[in-house]
């Protein structure tokens, strides 16, 4: 089971039984690597010294032979921040690279999509921003439901982001979720907008359309 999680983090199969080959002793050998995983000694050479570069091994030398050690695993996390600072790196130079008019359209439908991109949407937006709804759906609280309301309310007290609303209603669904945001919403009614069943909302790079019919889809 250990392999498979390694490999998913990025480990080869023969790296992951090198690495776990070594937390039975305090220090081993090269040979004593060899014999145990049955890998080629170019395989086990090769991925100690890819360990030792990620710096989860150490080696020391002792009379001409090498011994290596296991480090603490919690360095598995400093591996974990190098590959989100390089994903990082790399979508900034692939963004670069694109035409600056190019625009993303992506449809999502059912339920459970526009409950995990209200909550991913609540959770990026922080303190200063400003989400916009044109229109707002009576049924977004019967879709959340009690918990991911519950949740949804958390994320914005937490961030501390303003929700800032047109609407031709208002019920006391929303007065009880502004009285629960603690002022960071607001509320303004417009007779003109009829419509319960969708809801446009403008966001800082983007805008999102959502139907509260089935299909239930996020725009």
């Amino acid at each position: 089971m250990l392999i498979k999680d390694l490999r998913q983090f990025g480990f080869s199969k023969n790296m992951a039984a090198i690495y776990l080959s070594m937390f039975d002793k305090a220090e081993t050998k090269a040979g004593e690597i060899i014999r145990s995983t049955g890998l080629h000694r170019n395989i086990v050479y090769t991925g100690l010294q890819k360990l030792e570069e990620k710096k989860l091994i150490t080696k020391t030398n002792k009379s001409g032979v090498a011994s290596y050690k296991v480090l603490n695993p919690e360095r598995l996390l400093g591996e974990l921040d190098n590959k989100k600072k390089l994903a990082e790196q790399i979508i900034e130079e692939l963004k670069s690279k694109q035409p600056h008019h190019t625009q993303e359209i992506i449809v999502h439908e059912g339920v459970e999509e526009i409950r995990k991109n209200e909550l991913q949407l609540y959770t990026r937006t922080k303190k200063g921003d400003v989400l916009r709804y044109l229109g707002i759906s009576p049924y977004w609280h019967t879709v959340m439901g009690t918990r991911l309301r519950k949740k949804a309310i958390e994320i914005q007290n937490k961030n501390g982001f303003e929700l800032r609303a047109l609407s031709g209603f208002i019920d006391d669904q929303e007065s009880n979720y502004v009285a629960a945001t603690k002022n960071l919403t607001t509320f303004k009614i417009i007779p003109d907008i009829t419509s319960r069943e969708v809801e446009t909302i403008i966001a800082n790079d983007r805008i999102i359309i959502k139907t509260f019919v089935e299909p239930f889809s996020v725009i």
